[in-house]
């Protein structure tokens, strides 16, 4: 009921897809997933798989329905997006290529960098559904902290990254290109601090724009990794 009034517009919602449809195809993705992953990887991206998994169940589905729990989806939604999207996928991905895995100051920056990152996501997705959240009684973060002090601490611990980054660069010489490491995340910083203060915590337009805007900063990481 609450996803019908609150996103009306996914499927389920929407009427597009039923109920019995929609189990049949989360299963049978999720048998699949987990077989392919079986067969083809180690056993140690075989269990970060089985984790992630495990995470988006107890994330969605009763008894556990963490996404009700603002602590417990902030942590399985960081471990998802930043750990083992991060780690997970470089080592399947140096597994897939015959390329011995050795952890690094570059991997070690995206996997940090990117976990604080992907909690930024998990405590500022529920900034545009503020009221509807209360109307269900669903004590997120947001709608304990009101949006404008959310926004300002999700801004705070995106700057804490960014200069986390620039000082990285400066202890760890040879490990990065310090020129565009630091100018870089220097002006995504400035970027993010001049977006944020455009953002009107009393209009909901205004603060799904900006929570898209750190969807487009957490891709934009991605995009720059090769460069640094």
């Amino acid at each position: 009921d609450s996803k019908k009034k609150k996103k009306p517009y996914l499927p389920m919602a929407a009427g597009e897809i039923g109920t019995k449809l929609g189990w049949f195809l989360v299963i049978l993705s999720g048998v699949l997933g987990v077989s392919l992953v079986y067969l083809n990887f180690s056993p140690l991206i075989f269990w970060l798989f089985v984790l992630g998994t495990f995470l988006g169940i107890a994330y969605s589905i009763p008894p556990f329905r963490w996404k009700q729990n603002p602590v417990m989806a902030a942590l399985s939604i960081a471990t998802c997006r930043g750990f083992l999207l991060n780690f997970g996928v470089y080592y399947a991905t140096a597994q897939a290529l015959g390329v011995p895995f050795t952890w690094n100051p570059p991997v070690i920056f995206l996997t940090f960098f990117m976990s604080l990152f992907a909690l930024v996501i998990a405590i500022s997705k529920d900034l545009p559904d503020i009221e509807g959240d209360r109307q269900f009684n669903i004590m997120t973060f947001a709608v304990r902290a009101g949006p404008r002090k959310m926004l300002d601490i999700c801004v705070g611990l995106l700057l804490v990254n960014y200069a986390a980054a620039i000082v990285l660069s400066l202890v760890f010489k040879n490990a990065f290109k310090r020129p565009f490491m630091i100018g870089v995340h220097a002006l995504l910083a400035a970027v993010l601090v001049r977006r944020s203060r455009e953002v009107d915590t009393t209009s909901k337009l205004s603060i799904e724009q900006f929570y898209g805007f750190i969807w487009t900063l957490f891709y934009t990481e991605f995009l720059l990794y090769p460069f640094m």
